[in-house]
């Protein structure tokens, strides 16, 4: 380490930057040639924000779902039953699971166009 240190001073001060200077976003130094732009698609959403909100989506229809398929029922004189009707929640799932896979295709689109650098 003492050898990337000591290079990184010879090569600073060869170029006449001081330290305050050539300090950088540590991902202009992982990703060099990817551009930045503060304008466009990146200050529209947050990263990831259709895939946060996707997720929010599906567990939202989950658990709307349990209670559209869960029944009480008399079995019997004194008694109650429950069962599970699937197709009564997929009613809930269904439509969860569409919207939060067209919000994952449309965060797919935006991040193309970030990488495009529109």
């Amino acid at each position: 380490m003492s050898d990337f240190s000591s290079n990184l001073r010879r090569l600073r001060k060869r170029a006449g930057l001081s330290q305050d200077a050539l300090a950088t976003d540590p991902n202009e130094l992982l990703y060099p040639n990817q551009k930045r732009r503060s304008g466009g698609v990146s200050r529209l959403v947050d990263d990831d924000f259709f895939g946060k909100l996707t997720v929010v989506i599906w567990i939202v229809g989950f658990l709307l779902g349990l209670p559209a398929g869960s029944q009480g029922y008399a079995s019997g004189p004194n008694t109650i039953s429950w069962h599970f009707v699937f197709s009564d929640a997929l009613r809930c799932w269904a439509p969860a699971f569409l919207t939060g896979m067209a919000f994952l295709g449309l965060q797919k689109i935006i991040d193309l166009l970030k990488e495009r650098g529109e």
